[in-house]
């Protein structure tokens, strides 16, 4: 009897527990998958990356689908996104869900031929104007489509790598975008309390010609460290640079201001010289790779 009993009041502790959690959930949403029309089966290689929210509550996401996507959730059937270059190749989304779950309004960027593009990160400056970061491979790769003012890269049609940087308003205005040649790795963005933009990453330094510029204006503004370095860029809200600094032998995971505008720094290295400044050395594993913090304040 004891046991009977013992079981009967857990089997109510689990129940009331799973109704209990359920009352707290407010929402859940999944991303429809479109059924390709190459093979028939349904797409599985569409990725979600970053998701931002901002002080009305909006969430922002974004990522990778292949081949077509459906981003409104009250219209779970129709694929607002299409790829005009097949499953094979990656091509990026942005979309903005207000409180309740509700559809705002979505992004993308246009790719040529065999080509592909992924945003990894996603930022809100305190005017609410969403700036994402990812990279783009190919040709013909165009930041912002269906307008009368595209932002075009490698329209030579030749195949290389770059960085870029959308920013947009609330209501999804594109406000600039920006490429950066040769830029390599995961990008991250975060903004400090002025709204300037920072940008981390990796960069070209190998031969002239594909060698990562940092200055879009026209003046040159290029970076000593070994090829493959990461790099660390101070933009104002305009896309403008202000600073950029490179960090030689060592990757960057994640970036953060903290709440007196100091730029904290995440990664992975063993030995770094950082901008010919500083340099530090593993103390228990040499030369070897290790997770590091690094902070400095948003001047740089």
């Amino acid at each position: 009897i004891f046991i009977m009993k013992k079981n009967l009041l857990l089997a109510f502790f689990f129940l009331f527990s799973a109704s209990f959690a359920a009352q707290n959930l407010d929402w859940f949403y999944f991303l429809t998958q479109g059924q390709s029309v190459y093979s028939g089966n349904f797409q599985n290689g569409n990725r979600s990356y970053s998701i931002a929210i901002d002080s009305e509550q909006n969430v922002y996401m974004a990522g990778v689908y292949q081949e077509n996507l459906g981003v409104d959730p009250a219209n779970p059937t129709v694929l607002q996104l299409t790829s005009a270059n097949g499953r094979e190749s990656n091509q990026c989304f942005l979309v903005k869900l207000d409180k309740n779950k509700n559809y705002l309004w979505h992004k993308t960027i246009s790719i040529g031929l065999n080509s592909e593009a992924s945003i990894f990160s996603i930022a809100i400056d305190k005017s609410e104007n969403v700036i994402i970061a990812g990279t783009a491979l190919g040709n013909n790769i165009n930041l912002n489509p269906g307008t009368a003012t595209p932002v075009l890269y490698n329209t030579d049609n030749n195949l290389q790598n770059a960085i870029f940087v959308n920013k947009y308003s609330k209501d999804g205005d594109f406000i600039y975008g920006n490429f950066y040649k040769g830029g390599m790795g995961i990008p991250k963005v975060t903004v400090d309390k002025n709204s300037d933009v920072f940008l981390v990453g990796q960069y070209h330094n190998y031969f002239a010609g594909y060698n990562t510029d940092f200055d879009l204006s026209g003046q040159d503004f290029y970076l000593n460290g070994a090829h493959g370095s990461a790099f660390i860029l101070k933009n104002d809200g305009n896309g403008n640079i202000i600073n950029a600094k490179f960090l030689q032998g060592g990757r960057i995971e994640a970036i953060q201001f903290d709440n007196d505008n100091n730029l904290v720094i995440f990664g992975n290295a063993g030995q770094i010289n950082y901008n010919n400044e500083a340099s530090f050395t593993n103390e228990t594993n040499g030369t070897g790779g290790g997770d590091f913090i690094l902070k400095t304040n948003a001047a740089m």
